[in-house]
């Protein structure tokens, strides 16, 4: 229910900084892996030369997360009409961490940001590769069995990145 609250609110935040006649926002679907984003899919919103990114993902077990991501494209002066975004970009992100086992129960809380590429495959498909630093904001743990063993591996600062795939589902042309 949450997840599917932040991306209804973050289509129409989106869809309303994104208003403007001479230009078109384009909406993807995207699935990646990424720390600390996990596995994930959502939906990406270019316009004009910047992309924003929702997802939630999953390590098909304990952890699940969700993602909020905004980049600004630059690079390459040299256009073709038909790829609207530069190639180079670089992204502020935050994502929200949950992690349950039967021990111990965390949530984190990460700010990430990246410098990528985006290459394109086709007019529809393209594939992002990108890398920085993380910082972890807010850290907390339960544990569910005070008794045993539990080592609590906490970093602030963490490698983070991103693989992606995006198919672009259609464009809105004003």
């Amino acid at each position: 229910m949450k997840v599917a609250l932040s991306i209804t609110l973050f289509f129409a935040v989106t869809t309303a900084f994104c208003h403007d006649r001479n230009s078109a926002t384009q909406l993807s679907v995207i699935l990646g892996l990424g720390l600390p984003e996990s596995i994930h899919s959502g939906i990406r919103i270019s316009h004009k030369q910047w992309h924003f990114d929702a997802s939630g993902g999953t390590t098909f077990g304990e952890l699940f997360t969700v993602n909020g991501n905004v980049a600004y494209h630059f690079g390459s002066k040299k256009m073709i009409d038909r790829f609207k975004l530069k190639p180079w970009y670089t992204s502020f992100g935050i994502s929200y961490l949950v992690a349950e086992s039967t021990t111990s129960y965390s949530q984190d809380l990460y700010l990430n940001s990246r410098i990528g590429r985006d290459f394109r495959m086709t007019d529809r498909f393209n594939l992002s590769l990108s890398g920085g630093l993380g910082a972890n904001l807010y850290h907390e743990r339960y544990d569910k069995d005070p008794g045993g063993w539990n080592f609590d591996i906490w970093l602030p600062i963490i490698p983070s990145g991103q693989f992606s795939l995006q198919f672009k589902m259609f464009a809105i042309k004003r």
